[in-house]
């Protein structure tokens, strides 16, 4: 795999050949191996220990499937449609690992495989939507939840790329969708990815395919399921779409009357106050990475978030604030303390704090904040004198601060 990042570009046809036919070499061999243990595994003086040896050698045979998986995606995302006549060749080679029989690593790695494909090749990899496509939608309904995390992301890439290949299974798409959301356990730890994936699969059948399906159900659900928490990858997407559906005023997410328009802001809410005490954190390799998922966040709803307010009647403004209300005090009576505080908050915070208080007091003409180089600069406002002086102080506080770090 590694041979494959460093030097994939500057492989030419000849060594992309070796390549594969060594990956069906070694395909073949494991094929072998599997056999022989199963075959260890009947035998009369078959004991625990050597039950534990064949335990080892399952756990080997799936790291070197995953490393399998991750060459071919590597080729894949280099060569892009280009690489399909290699993938016709082992074509005969995956198709196996999707049994029933295989382990769940190897269904998993079978199934990204081709997603790999569909993600990367889109136009030129309609041809093969009749034999995978029905493999994905079965496999929805795995019992082990990075499979069918693998298979609800395949159909997301399906609902997109797809077109009118895909359409004539947007129903049962969204039925094995709906079940993976609707599930008792759907969002508990070991299955919050498989969600997460699934709610950006049917947001992209609701972009993609409204034609097809009942918009005026599909999208509420699909809003009900937001804001996404553990998929960062898949959280940009999807938030993203919600805040293009909303400046675009989408008839279907505000609803009749404007219904859905406090959970929009409580999505809203909820992302910007995430902050450290985000259950996102957990699923962050590092501090770093998770400030960078953070700054994203910030960055994809500060910008819109002024675009809530405008032209919403007395009624929805009130239940707009009462929901940011409920959701925010106790965040925020937390993070403003923190202004006084030995350690200056950082700038993505203050913007946190600052645009949902703008919004709460409901008497702004814009609530936008952007975190420029460090330094929080406040947009148009409409506010008291004595509010501009004391936010401009919080501003240069903040500005100072940052400062001070950097030069520390």
């Amino acid at each position: 795999m590694f041979i494959c990042q460093i030097s994939g570009p500057l492989l030419d046809e000849s060594q992309v050949r070796s390549i594969v036919d060594e990956i069906k070499q070694v395909i073949t061999a494991s094929s072998s191996r599997k056999r022989e243990r199963g075959d260890r595994a009947k035998a009369e003086d078959f004991d625990a220990e050597e039950g534990e040896l064949l335990k080892e050698e399952n756990e080997q045979e799936e790291e070197l499937f995953e490393q399998i998986g991750d060459c071919l995606g590597t080729l894949i995302k280099t060569f892009k449609a280009s690489f399909l006549p290699f993938f016709d060749e082992l074509s005969t080679y995956l198709t196996p690992m999707w049994g029933k029989d295989k382990t769940a690593e190897e269904r998993r790695i079978a199934i990204c495989i081709f997603d790999d494909v569909l993600e990367q090749c889109r136009e030129a990899a309609l041809k093969y939507y009749d034999t995978y496509l029905y493999h994905l939608l079965d496999a929805c309904s795995d019992e082990n939840p990075d499979v069918r995390q693998a298979a609800v992301f395949g159909l997301g890439v399906c609902a997109e790329y797809g077109g009118s290949v895909f359409r004539p299974v947007v129903g049962d798409a969204l039925s094995r969708l709906n079940a993976i959301i609707r599930h008792p356990n759907s969002t508990h730890p070991e299955n919050l990815m498989a969600y997460d994936n699934a709610v950006s699969a049917l947001g992209k059948i609701c972009q993609f395919h409204r034609d097809s399906i009942d918009a005026a159900q599909a999208i509420p659900l699909w809003l009900n399921c937001l804001p996404i928490r553990g998929d960062l990858i898949e959280a940009k997407v999807v938030h993203e779409q919600l805040c293009s559906m909303l400046e675009r005023s989408d008839g279907e997410l505000l609803g009749p009357n404007n219904q859905y328009l406090p959970k929009i802001v409580a999505v809203f809410a909820e992302v910007l106050c995430a902050g450290k005490d985000s259950s996102n954190r957990a699923n962050c390799k590092s501090n770093d990475q998770f400030v960078e998922a953070a700054s994203a966040n910030v960055a994809t709803f500060n910008p819109r978030i002024n675009l809530v307010i405008p032209a919403t009647t007395a009624a929805a403004r009130l239940a707009v604030n009462s929901v940011i209300l409920s959701l925010t005090i106790p965040w925020l009576a937390h993070a403003a303390s923190s202004l006084w505080g030995s350690t200056p908050p950082c700038s993505s915070h203050f913007c946190c704090i600052a645009s949902i208080l703008f919004l709460v007091m409901g008497r702004f003409h814009s609530a936008m904040l952007h975190c420029l180089g460090g330094r929080c600069v406040i947009g148009e406002v409409r506010r008291p004198e004595r509010r501009n002086e004391v936010f401009d102080a919080y501003s240069v506080y903040i500005t100072s601060g940052s400062e001070r770090g950097a030069k520390s």
